[in-house]
């Protein structure tokens, strides 16, 4: 890491920083383009780009990073486009978790979440692999999202939740609040991604959420980026967070506030109805 690198980290690191942070790594075909390429090849800069922002991270002791990766819509891209994909994340993730390289000399948990069964078998036993010569590192949990969306997350969990509920007897003494409480409870167990990122950060421009951890980032910050991913430098890290550093007591406000009132509609279900 570079010496103004350093000195911008050790300055960020004096106010708050985000503990868990999720990206949506967009405009790497758009960075091959400006840069004379064919779209594909802009993924290869994308994936170097991942892994100085995951750098950056350890340094200013974020703990958990989920990353959007291939949504199950790319699958209609250019069959050439969609085959580099696969070949790069079976290669490259490969390549990475190997004894010293970067996934292990950073001690980087690696989790992959998604409709795994979308991918090439070649793929999906890389993908094991990795998580399991990485499943027992601490510094970093990494969440890769692939052949993802939150459309087949949520609709996995309402069919793991009927699944569960068929399975149990529901008690006579149970009211509707006490149901409520529990059916959140088991489909927030089904949920591929269960923790609530404190900041979503989305490069290229583009000013959407692209179908990705939409129930997770309901009380995030959001922050929108104009540069491409692979132009990913460590002054766009510093805006990031400059600008959680700006809203980090509003965002705690306004968490403390949804709890606050889950809390009272659970407590106004279980007061008795008065009597006519």
């Amino acid at each position: 890491m570079r010496f103004y690198e350093k000195f911008i980290i050790n300055v960020l690191n004096k106010g708050a920083v985000p503990k868990l942070m999720a990206f949506i790594m967009d405009g790497n075909r758009r960075y091959a383009v400006s840069h004379g390429r064919k779209k594909f090849e802009g993924h290869g800069s994308g994936f170097e780009s991942l892994k100085k922002t995951l750098e950056w991270c350890m340094e200013l002791g974020v703990k958990e990073v989920s990353v959007f990766a291939f949504s199950i819509d790319n699958f209609q891209r250019e069959k050439e486009e969609v085959d580099v994909l696969m070949e790069l994340a079976r290669d490259k993730l490969k390549e990475i978790s190997e004894n010293n390289e970067f996934l292990q000399k950073n001690g980087v948990k690696t989790t992959i979440i998604g409709n795994l069964e979308l991918a090439p078998q070649d793929v999906r036993d890389t993908m094991d692999l990795v998580m399991k010569r990485t499943e027992k590192n601490t510094n970093l949990q990494l969440n890769i999202c692939f052949c993802y969306d939150f459309t087949y997350e949520i609709e996995r969990a309402i069919e793991l939740y009927h699944k569960e509920k068929e399975n149990k007897e529901k008690s006579k003494e149970e009211d509707s609040a006490e149901e409520a409480r529990i059916a959140r409870e088991i489909l927030s167990k089904h949920m591929l991604i269960k923790t609530e990122p404190d900041i979503l950060v989305r490069t290229s421009n583009e000013i959407r959420f692209s179908n990705f951890m939409l129930s997770q980032c309901c009380s995030s910050m959001v922050c929108f980026l104009k540069e491409n991913w692979p132009e990913m430098s460590i002054l766009s890290m510093l805006k990031i967070i400059l600008q959680y550093q700006a809203q980090e007591k509003s965002l705690k406000q306004l968490r403390t506030h949804l709890d606050d009132y889950e809390r009272k509609e659970i407590l106004a279900q279980k007061k008795p109805v008065a009597a006519a």
